[in-house]
């Protein structure tokens, strides 16, 4: 039975990709609003988070459970950074790009302690 929502979340990986991919295509096609590359890649983000989820159904040891959590958390930590700024974009909210940088920087430090 885990096979078959170790294969459900993988499916929802890829979907997750093929958004982000859309989104990054749109916005090289010619949608020049930066809210397109952001968007997309935090799709990605989600399928990296996905990806890790599908890898844990299947996991025999604890090893192999602990990978496929870090790679949840790194999808995950990632997309907390990219969606604040996404949502910070997509309303036009004006923003120092400093504060956006210590957004970026503290998922970094969270992506170094996730290792």
């Amino acid at each position: 039975m885990s096979e078959f929502f170790a294969g459900v979340v993988a499916a929802w990986s890829v979907s997750h990709a093929a958004l982000g991919l859309y989104f990054l295509l749109a916005y090289a096609l010619g949608r020049r609003g930066r809210e397109f590359v952001l968007f997309g890649l935090l799709c990605f983000s989600f399928s990296i988070a996905s990806f890790g989820i599908a890898l844990d159904f299947p996991a025999a040891s604890a090893a192999d459970r602990s990978r496929s959590d870090m790679v949840a958390y790194f999808g995950y930590i990632l997309a907390a950074a990219l969606n604040l700024h996404f949502a910070v974009a997509f309303a036009r909210v004006p923003i120092k790009r400093w504060l956006l940088g210590l957004v970026y920087l503290a998922a970094l430090l969270f992506e170094v302690a996730n290792l």
